[in-house]
């Protein structure tokens, strides 16, 4: 194994090693040494570059989490400003946040094991769970309620949350169970695909509400 290093090539090592076991196995199925095995790296490195394991799956959610952060449903959202009682801007936003997720969830194809270390951590008592929520799960549900309030003014909360999970429930089910629908040699779908769980997704919400269909 190599020594240690400044570069920022061994932390993205250490990131993608621990990324993968941990979508794999779940966080608290990973040791420190599995990590440096797969990183080919020293075992002290992690805590040279990181401070320890816990802030290194820290990394490894934040890394996960980026693209989301990148591409907030708010700032969708803040592009129809003053339009979102139009019907068609609405059923615009909804095919803009369906793209978003998809994107979020399958666009990096190198980093496979990004939205199931999400999955895993929602699953975890600690720390990333409470990160998860923090950055991604409650503000995309406040952006998502904000929307739905000007689809049906009058929708209660549990009935908004429900809508919400039926539209995002399939593709966090996509990028969970992929290893049962794809080869071994096949790490993500293909773009057709994807396109049309989109279409799929989209037109299921356009129908229930009864907003403007796609041409």
């Amino acid at each position: 194994m190599g020594g240690y290093s400044n570069s920022e090539q061994t932390r993205e090592a250490l990131i993608d090693a621990a990324g993968e076991l941990a979508a794999e196995f779940g966080f608290a199925n990973v040791s420190t040494r599995a990590i440096a095995e797969k990183a080919n790296q020293n075992i002290g490195s992690i805590h040279y570059h990181f401070g320890g394991k816990d802030k290194l799956f820290e990394e490894v959610m934040r890394s996960a989490l980026q693209r989301y952060r990148d591409n907030p449903i708010s700032k969708i959202l803040d592009n129809f400003a003053g339009r979102l009682d139009e019907p068609s801007v609405q059923s615009e936003a909804i095919r803009q946040i369906v793209h978003r997720s998809i994107i979020c969830a399958f666009g990096l194809k190198e980093r496979w094991w990004n939205e199931r270390v999400l999955y895993q951590a929602v699953h975890s008592k600690n720390p990333l769970r409470d990160l998860l929520r923090r950055e991604l799960i409650d503000p995309d549900i406040k952006d998502m309620m904000r929307l739905l309030k000007h689809i049906k003014p009058d929708i209660s909360e549990e009935d908004a949350l429900l809508h919400i999970k039926i539209l995002e429930g399939p593709v966090i089910l996509h990028a969970q169970h992929f290893e049962e629908s794809l080869s071994e040699s096949r790490r993500s779908y293909t773009e057709e695909y994807l396109k049309k769980l989109e279409d799929v997704l989209v037109r299921s919400f356009q129908l229930y509400w009864g907003l403007p269909l796609d041409k």
